[in-house]
């Protein structure tokens, strides 16, 4: 019986401080990440790798494939709104901008300007708040059924959306990432992503996306 290959230690990389930097990129092997990462810059080149990586290991529920077969058959955006602790929990909420309705609306009526027959698919803690100040027209759809142990899914319906509007948020971070990258593909995010003198979001934002203020001021990539 052949011998294990003999393991060595790895090595402990850390993102600190949170953000990209170029020196988190030095040739290394072996490492244990600890961080989040959550920049296109710290792995150029591999989205469509890591699409084949983050795929699912498991059959969808069939309340999930349900949704999935309204998202496939309709123009449909991904909604993510987070509130809960964003709202409620005073050092989550010092250090991250807990979004008002300004900026969905903005990202709701810019698609509305763009695109007709849309459906909101909406992924939320706080789905009243969102009927109550979010609507633009366009239709809504509340996807509520899962929980805590199957976010994955959440995730992947939100990933085969057409268009996706994100919350600052890491979940909806990747399933935008990890959706389509067709041209008339629209995917909003926060901007400035924190609250002022906390962390750094500078790279938070893919090269395709839409930031909050370049919407507000109008300096944007056009629909094909």
């Amino acid at each position: 019986m052949a011998r294990p290959r003999d393991r060595r230690p790895l090595r402990l990389r850390r993102e600190k401080p949170f953000g990209f930097a170029p020196e988190y990129l030095t040739p290394a092997s072996d490492l244990y990440l600890d961080g989040y990462w959550q920049s296109e810059e710290f792995f150029p080149g591999m989205r469509d790798e890591l699409k084949r990586e983050f795929s699912l290991a498991t059959t969808l529920s069939d309340s999930s494939r349900r949704v999935l077969d309204q998202i496939q058959t309709q123009k449909a955006v991904a909604m993510h709104v987070r509130r809960g602790d964003y709202v409620t929990n005073p050092e989550t909420n010092r250090i991250y901008r807990c979004l008002d309705a300004s900026y969905y609306r903005r990202c709701l009526t810019d698609l509305r300007n763009r695109f007709t027959d849309l459906t909101v698919f909406l992924f939320s803690n706080d789905v009243q708040w969102c009927l109550d100040e979010l609507d633009v027209g366009i239709e809504f759809i509340p996807v509520t059924h899962n929980d805590a142990s199957t976010a994955y899914e959440d995730m992947y319906l939100m990933s085969q959306c057409d268009h996706s509007i994100i919350a600052n948020s890491s979940f909806s971070w990747w399933a935008a990432y990890l959706g389509g990258t067709g041209a008339e593909r629209r995917v909003y995010y926060p901007d400035p992503w924190f609250n002022h003198g906390t962390l750094n979001g500078a790279h938070l934002g893919c090269r395709d996306w839409i930031g909050e203020n370049a919407l507000a001021t109008g300096q944007m990539r056009s629909a094909a």
